[in-house]
């Protein structure tokens, strides 16, 4: 054998050497028990997110499902052969912290075999959710878990090109006030290019605030507490689950946290109830209120005591006046009732704008003495006119008869 065939023969004996050698250490590192990563950790981080439904997990390794949720999470699981195993639902940032760590810090859901149920996600701002199958339970073994996991809520915009600044979770509006609201864009969207707002009620759009304001940051709306629908008007009502939605067309748009709307708590405290007043008297009406608004509306109605009078059916009421743009000091003074008919009445104070809904309404009371009788004054002076033309005309012919003895 010559010396080259020689040579070659050390080297592949060499390395022949080194392979059993290395072989048995990978084989050792990659069976070590402790945290396992996901299945597909190897692959890219963006292939592994979209995994089959049916999965199976060997003692302490876990596999996921993802999706945007601004509703709720229906999620449901079985594992075959059956084997405890722990249910997380993470957001983003938690989801990040337990792939680096294997530490899981967002909200358990169950430690059990199977189950199912709903994961209520609507008081959150609309974001990607993260459900998390691991089995990691103490002793646990191989089992194969086959899950269903439904994100529901409206889907989010396919690109974020707004952003929304006023209002956000901790806006309190005025029904009856000024607002402005306030976003940017990026630089794609031109300053003069259209964009639609609308106001939300929790998951329901309430009314088209603007069809087509133009892309300079900022929108004064007015808050009017009404909003127009066909022919007719809905109130906007106190609550604390408004949104407003910033759209430029229909892949790209963005809503802002909920919010609140609020309204005057106010309460009226004079006249009381059963209080009787003349006509001619002035009513002394006060109350109480968080001052929110700096005028109000004051209005005089008359209950109609024969159709069987109901708060709730504006028929068998009557407006008799209204002071507008009363300031809100607790405190006026009715001095026009000397035309009102006797009666019960009652009080009603609204905020000072259209729609904005009665803030209280008084205890009934009552108006007595001079009732206002169309002709009544020209019928008593005619009644009298007529009463003193006779007495004249008896004592003329009594005198004359007098003369003529």
């Amino acid at each position: 054998m010559n010396s080259r065939s020689h040579q070659s023969l050390q080297k592949v004996f060499l390395t022949s050497v080194i392979l059993c050698l290395i072989f048995p250490l990978v084989s050792l590192v990659l069976h070590t028990q402790g945290f396992q990563p996901n299945k597909d950790m190897e692959e890219d981080q963006s292939e592994k997110l979209y995994m089959s439904p049916t999965t199976g997990l060997s003692h302490d390794e876990w596999t996921e499902t993802h999706g945007y949720a601004n509703d709720d999470i229906d999620w449901s699981f079985s594992t075959s052969p059956s084997q405890v195993i722990n249910v997380w639902v993470l957001d983003s940032s938690s989801y990040s912290q337990f792939y680096l760590t294997g530490l899981a810090t967002g909200y358990h859901l169950t430690t059990s075999a199977s189950g199912s149920g709903s994961f209520d996600v609507s008081s959150f701002m609309g974001q990607t959710w993260y459900v998390i199958f691991w089995n990691d339970f103490s002793g646990s073994q191989s089992t194969t878990v086959t899950y269903n996991v439904v994100f529901n809520g409206e889907p989010p915009p396919s690109n974020k090109r707004i952003f929304i600044t006023k209002p956000d979770s901790t806006t309190e509006i005025i029904l009856g006030s000024q607002f402005t609201i306030e976003w940017h864009t990026s630089a794609d969207i031109y300053t003069f290019a259209d964009l639609e707002i609308s106001i939300y009620k929790g998951q329901d759009e309430l009314a088209l605030i603007s069809s087509g304001t133009n892309n300079d940051g900022s929108y004064s709306w007015s808050v009017n507490g009404y909003s127009p629908s066909g022919m007719s008007f809905r109130l906007f009502q106190p609550g604390t689950d408004y949104r407003l939605k910033i759209k430029f067309s229909s892949t790209t748009y963005n809503m802002t946290d909920y919010f609140s709307l609020i309204t005057d708590k106010l309460t009226i405290i004079e006249p009381k109830i059963n209080s009787s007043y003349g006509a001619g008297e002035p009513i002394e009406i006060t109350w109480i209120s968080d001052k929110v608004y700096e005028y109000l509306n004051i209005q005089l109605y008359k209950v109609d005591d024969d159709a069987g009078f109901n708060r709730a059916d504006f028929l068998n009421q009557f407006r008799i006046d209204s002071i507008n743009q009363v300031p809100n000091t607790g405190y006026y003074r009715w001095n026009d009732t000397t035309n009102l008919q006797s009666g019960t009445y009652f009080i009603r104070i609204t905020g000072s704008f259209f729609g904005a809904g009665a803030l209280d309404e008084s205890d009934d009371f009552t108006i007595v003495g001079n009732a206002s009788i169309p002709g009544y004054s020209i019928i008593l002076i005619l009644g009298i006119s007529s009463l003193m033309s006779s007495i004249l005309i008896y004592r003329h012919l009594n005198t004359r008869k007098k003369l003529e003895k």
